[in-house]
């Protein structure tokens, strides 16, 4: 015969171990969460470095190019000399331009997936506390189900014992000990 107590003791201590599963999972989906959720912002600050990088590395090449045209005799700011700074300009911006593209499409990716983890946690939660309800329900079915074992048990084995009453004679005191 098994004990309900005991039974119902184990259920419970399961139940709370598949609940504090479901939280330290949470926990650490948060934590990762948060952690792209810097990374994105970090991302964003790099591109910003890199944009103002690029932006000196073209001034110093345009003066470069300045330098070395007007050391040659060349009139500066008109003709291909003109048109050649221009063009560097224009490439420059382009580069730039794609550099946020990059640093913002990382970031925003690094958002998104703080944000499916987040959503990860809260369904970790419901899951764990989910599943220690079923566990529970699992549990309370299996110690009535033994205990109705438990039962048919003391009634089978109370059917086999013979049984004696007490206040009724036997035969022979009422046959007068023959």
């Amino acid at each position: 015969m098994a004990d309900p107590v005991s039974m119902g003791v184990a259920a419970g201590l399961q139940m709370v171990g598949t609940v504090m599963g479901a939280v330290d999972q949470a926990s650490a989906l948060r934590r990762q969460a948060r952690a792209d959720r810097e990374n994105a912002r970090r991302t964003e600050l790099q591109g910003e470095i890199d944009v103002l990088q690029t932006r000196r590395d073209e001034r110093g090449a345009s003066g470069d190019a300045i330098a070395a045209m007007a050391s040659s005799g060349f009139a500066l700011g008109t003709g291909s000399a003109a048109d050649l700074i221009r063009q560097n300009a224009i490439e420059r911006e382009v580069e730039i331009g794609n550099i946020r593209y990059e640093a913002n499409h990382d970031a925003t990716s690094l958002r998104q997936q703080a944000a499916d983890k987040k959503r990860a946690a809260r369904s970790a939660i419901i899951g764990g506390v989910l599943n220690a309800a079923s566990q529970g329900a699992s549990a309370a079915a299996g110690i009535q189900r033994q205990g109705r074992i438990d039962a048919q048990n003391g009634l089978e084995i109370d059917a086999r014992t013979p049984r004696t009453r007490t206040g009724l004679r036997s035969y022979n005191s009422l046959s007068g000990g023959y």
